[in-house]
């Protein structure tokens, strides 16, 4: 049998977007997928293709194939309802479970990979920490509501 949810509120406080989720970690995760799957699609595109392959096919290859390796040591550490949630989020947005690890555990991931080669360490801040502070922006928030007073 199975479960029917809500449909998760959408509301916008102040400039930030608000969630109200409800259910299981996995539930959870598929409703914040599914609500806002094209904002996720659109982080997920921006962080594999500008920032991963910024630098052309062969760079951006094997520097996704270092990330992947440096999650799979880190995802045994993380907490099974962090994994489930996420799992929920890649289900609901249509998104690789593996890619929504990396959109969370990006900055540990580039923080890793600085501590295995500390002479690498400025360079992958300029092209790669530096350009996620300004590059990853979410596409125009589509006009809710205004809230009640």
């Amino acid at each position: 049998m199975t479960r029917t949810l809500p449909v998760p509120t959408v509301s916008q406080h102040d400039g930030i977007l608000v969630v109200e989720l409800t259910g299981t970690a996995y539930e959870r995760g598929h409703q914040h997928g599914t609500v806002l799957g094209d904002r996720i699609r659109h982080l997920h595109s921006r962080l594999i293709g500008d920032i991963v392959f910024g630098k052309g096919s062969a760079m951006g290859a094997g520097f996704l194939t270092v990330l992947y390796g440096i999650l799979a040591r880190m995802h045994p550490n993380i907490p099974r309802g962090l994994r489930d949630e996420m799992h929920g989020v890649a289900d609901g947005a249509r998104v690789p479970y593996r890619d929504i690890l990396l959109i969370n555990c990006f900055d540990d991931v580039l923080h890793s990979l600085m501590q295995l080669n500390p002479i690498l360490a400025p360079l992958l801040h300029h092209r790669f920490v530096k350009p996620v502070l300004g590059l990853l922006g979410a596409p125009p928030t589509p006009e809710l509501p205004a809230e009640p007073m």
